[in-house]
């Protein structure tokens, strides 16, 4: 890959994590995006970078659903397409990631649980950061509404002080396993110490 296509595939990767970020392959009809785990290699080698998201919708008679999606880039298909110059003239410009959404089959009551953990959790808001390296897993837990929300990152592993949000980020990645067939290990690199979690 040549330098120039190295810059292309990372503008690549930075607009796929913004379209990730704001849900914008997914389409769920009058629903909020309550609770988003991203999960984003550095390196196609890694594995694909994936999201998980609960939405809320209200029925007419006022009741509430859940529904989860799980959004996944598949990174290691694209980056064929960086690796000449003359195989990225075959490919369309801007070029056209290759993203795949599907809805889980998973009941209400299950996305429910997790976000009544959400409200338990207790964690500083500032930690130091205790490591740092170029290649990894970065991590995001996303949860609220457009209002009031909190987005919590890391890289790699949980700070010590943010362990308490192991629970939810390994309930959301089992969850993510057990609700999108078709899954392969690649899709999503095992936790570690929380996403890492354990």
């Amino acid at each position: 890959m040549t330098t120039d296509l190295a810059a292309d595939f990372a503008s690549l990767q930075n607009g796929v994590r913004r379209a990730l970020r704001n849900c914008d392959h997914v389409r769920v009809a009058s629903a909020r995006d309550r609770l988003q785990l991203l999960v984003f290699p550095s390196l196609v080698s890694i594995g694909n970078p994936w999201s998980l998201d609960f939405f809320e919708s209200k029925r007419r008679d006022e009741a509430v659903d859940y529904v989860a999606t799980h959004t996944i880039w598949r990174s290691h298909v694209d980056a064929r397409a960086f690796e000449s110059l003359v195989l990225r003239l075959s490919y369309p410009k801007p070029f056209r990631p290759t993203i795949e959404v599907q809805e889980l089959d998973l009941a209400s009551a299950e996305i429910e649980q997790v976000l009544l953990c959400c409200r338990g959790v207790r964690l500083p808001i500032y930690v130091e950061a205790s490591r740092f390296g170029l290649d990894g897993v970065d991590y995001e837990l996303w949860v609220g509404e457009p209002w009031n929300n909190l987005q919590v990152v890391w890289w790699n592993r949980l700070p010590e002080d943010w362990f308490p949000l192991a629970d939810i980020v390994n309930r959301m990645t089992a969850l993510s396993k057990l609700g999108c067939r078709g899954a392969k290990e690649s899709d999503a690199p095992p936790p570690k110490n929380g996403g890492g979690a354990t």
